[in-house]
């Protein structure tokens, strides 16, 4: 387990969902904690059932990580590390006064059948304008993820985010869209090795140039 997964599980909200006879069975770990060597161990006074159901259907077992907006600082995760690496900024300046963050919600919109739900449409509706009127002197603004280049690009988008992040001069100076550094695009990352090697490089450097 690397370092992020671990604090991650660490630092998050825990889902346990097990499976026997089928019948789900899904509990939250109110204690938990990652040993030293990469091993999850979890408490709850609710895990009879839970244990049993591992137990009858050789270990297998689904964990569902959700963060609960307690620090009131945006990206304040490993996403966020990722993110400022990409930038190559320091907490300091991420948070600083020079850069400005506005959410596509101001709310965790929770999670759906298939993943996370999408940002609620009447956030960005109702407050980013007058919100980015506050916001003087911008000089670039980094679109992160499907949704944020959804609202700002809306039918200069190419077919896709992919295309849509692989294209990004065309949207320069205003907007340099990007793909969101969440834990779960490491796939999408692996299989697009020209976003950091190409991308990311090029605004850290400072692009436009």
């Amino acid at each position: 387990m690397n370092e992020d997964a671990a604090e991650l599980l660490k630092t998050s909200m825990l889902d346990l969902a097990a499976c026997a006879d089928g019948e789900p069975n899904v509990v939250p770990a109110a204690f938990k904690d990652v040993t030293a060597d990469g091993k999850l161990l979890v408490g709850d006074v609710f895990l009879e059932i839970t244990l049993k159901n591992i137990r009858s259907n050789d270990g297998k077992i689904a964990i569902s990580v959700y963060k609960v907006e307690e620090s009131l600082i945006p990206f304040h995760d490993a996403s966020g590390r990722t993110l400022m690496e990409w930038l190559g900024m320091d907490p300091e300046t991420f948070c600083g006064p020079y850069t400005g963050i506005l959410p596509m919600d101001f709310y965790d919109p929770g999670k759906g059948k298939s993943g996370d739900l999408p940002p609620r449409s009447f956030i960005a509706e109702t407050y980013h304008a007058d919100l980015l009127a506050l916001m003087l002197h911008m000089e670039l603004t980094i679109l992160i993820g499907r949704y944020a280049c959804f609202y700002s690009l809306k039918d200069r988008q190419k077919q896709n985010l992919t295309e849509t992040v692989r294209h990004y001069a065309d949207y320069l100076p205003r907007f340099f869209p990007i793909t969101h550094p969440r834990l779960l695009n490491q796939y999408w990352r692996r299989n697009n090795p020209w976003f950091l090697k190409e991308k990311i490089q090029a605004l850290d450097n400072g692009y436009p140039g």
